[in-house]
């Protein structure tokens, strides 16, 4: 945070990986520009605090990812020693949807604003 804060020319986009900080640094960083990633992961029960902070932020600045191959969404699909896998990503679009009540949508949109996606929809 502080590099950023220091740098004369700051990125052009900036997201954060499956970001787990805290509110105070993510506030911060929304300042900046940021974008913050919601993983699978997050779903766990135990990550309860961290879905809290993403509650926080605007729903315009937050992605989903799978983080496949790692961390595995919880699913009684999934065993322990599964890997996760990029085809999980339509589930973990459906339960962040559910959990954080924002449209799957908008995660879409979120995508193609971030990532300078051309929608060939009209």
């Amino acid at each position: 945070l502080t590099i950023f804060k220091e740098s004369t020319v700051l990125p052009t986009r900036l997201l954060l990986h499956s970001y787990s900080g805290s509110l105070e640094t993510a506030r911060e960083l929304l300042k900046l520009g940021a974008h913050f990633s919601f993983s699978g992961h997050f779903l766990h029960s135990r990550k309860a605090k961290v879905r809290e902070i993403f509650h926080q932020f605007p729903p315009d600045r937050i992605l989903v990812e799978t983080d496949a191959p790692d961390m595995s969404p919880p699913s009684p699909n999934y065993q322990l020693e599964d890997l996760n896998h990029p085809a999980n990503l339509c589930d973990i679009v459906a339960q962040c949807s559910q959990v954080l009540n924002i449209p799957v949508e908008q995660f879409a949109q979120n995508s193609r604003n971030f990532f300078n996606i051309v929608s060939s929809q009209k």
